[in-house]
């Protein structure tokens, strides 16, 4: 799967495309537990079920251009991204992969998301996604400084952060 760029104000990241499309089914599956949704809502759901479903290899859109409107839908969109992180955070070190393939694939949502093996998957990735998310999103996302080396931050995943300057770094 490719990777693509998470932004919001002038900030953002790349990430791998699984973990942003399980991110927004998930929050998806949030928005789901309200019995009515505003129109501004029900658009922002309605594209993240679009981009959910594409599994695209690097074309994922973040849709967060809808938050940017509203500083109310933004401040509802925060509190189901924090219930998002939370149902990651509860299920501890791995991610169950029935979990995701029903997260994928709820009705009327996000159909046409990939298929997980019934094994486990080891949560950090998906974790460390969404906090970076509610961190650009809440304006206390802050790019990693550069490492002392000059080469990559350890942290075994592909990630470039852009400073407001849009320089990035790849960490």
């Amino acid at each position: 799967m490719g990777t693509s760029f998470t932004s919001f104000k002038g900030f953002g990241f790349w990430s791998r495309d699984e973990h942003m499309a399980v991110w927004m089914a998930n929050l998806v599956e949030k928005m789901d537990k309200f019995e009515s949704l505003n129109s501004a809502q029900l658009e922002f759901r309605a594209d993240l079920i679009r981009q959910a479903s594409m599994q695209a290899n690097g074309t994922l859109q973040d849709c967060l251009y809808h938050l940017s409107k509203s500083e109310t839908l933004l401040g509802w969109a925060v509190a189901r991204g924090q219930e998002a992180l939370q149902s990651y955070l509860v299920a501890g070190e791995f991610l169950d992969g029935q979990w995701l393939n029903d997260l994928m694939h709820q009705k009327g949502s996000v159909a046409e998301g990939p298929q997980y093996s019934l094994v486990q998957f080891p949560s950090h990735a998906y974790i460390s996604y969404g906090r970076k998310w509610l961190d650009l999103i809440e304006g206390k996302f802050s790019p990693l400084p550069p490492h002392p080396s000059g080469l990559f931050h350890g942290t075994g995943e592909i990630e470039i952060d852009v400073t407001q300057s849009g320089r990035g770094k790849i960490t």
